[in-house]
């Protein structure tokens, strides 16, 4: 059986982001300069993204950022695109609670749960991105194995 290829962007920080070994459906993990998302399959750049966020600190800080919603137009273009969040919709909720940001700074923070939840809703309905709010780092990698193994065997 032919098994697919993960490329993993060289920006994703040494020692931070997911690796796939090689398995029955998976020949390893590669990384190399992707232009759009932080994964996508072999031969399948250009119709798979996979855009991983590791806290909702670091989505805190990209809901506002010109360079991330470029990204996000970009990803529209593709046919399977995903935003994996590696914890759940209750972080969203109540940041800055539970974030490891100290209360008392907690009044300067402009970005909110509220905020971030109209982000999201607009990455879903404008740019047909799905977000995955999995929970936990090891969830959000088993998600998106799951979905590289589903869109290889539906375009081989």
């Amino acid at each position: 059986m032919a098994r697919f290829h993960v490329i993993k962007d060289t920006r994703e920080k040494q020692g931070h982001g997911w690796w796939f070994d090689e398995s029955s459906y998976c020949s390893g993990t590669t990384k190399a300069k992707l232009n759009i998302g932080d994964y996508t399959i072999k031969d399948m750049e250009h119709i798979l993204c996979i855009e991983r966020k590791e806290s909702v600190t670091e989505f805190a800080g990209n809901c506002t950022e010109k360079r991330f919603h470029k990204e996000l137009d970009a990803m529209s273009t593709f046919q399977y695109k995903f935003l994996i969040f590696e914890f759940g919709w209750s972080d969203i909720e109540r940041y800055p609670a539970g974030s490891g940001i100290p209360p008392a700074k907690w009044k300067s923070i402009r970005i909110k749960g509220n905020y971030m939840m109209r982000v999201i809703s607009s990455i879903m309905i404008e740019h047909g991105i799905s977000v995955i709010a999995a929970g936990d780092a090891p969830t959000a990698e088993k998600i998106a194995f799951r979905i590289m193994r589903k869109v290889y065997e539906l375009q081989v």
